[in-house]
């Protein structure tokens, strides 16, 4: 995870190599950014990026 200042963390997602399963681990990704940005009131933005 990275930090930026704007207040935004990063999640960066990396993969090496092929896997089956892909779509629904981006989908659970995205729903946990989703779900730690709402958690706090004034906290700070959960994103991530994927890097293949």
């Amino acid at each position: 995870m990275a930090g930026t200042c704007d207040g935004t963390v990063w999640i960066v997602e990396t993969k090496g190599r092929k896997e089956l399963d892909l779509t629904q681990k981006l989908a659970r990704l995205k729903q946990y950014c989703a779900d730690a940005t709402a958690a706090e009131e004034h906290g700070p933005r959960y994103d991530f990026v994927f890097v293949d």
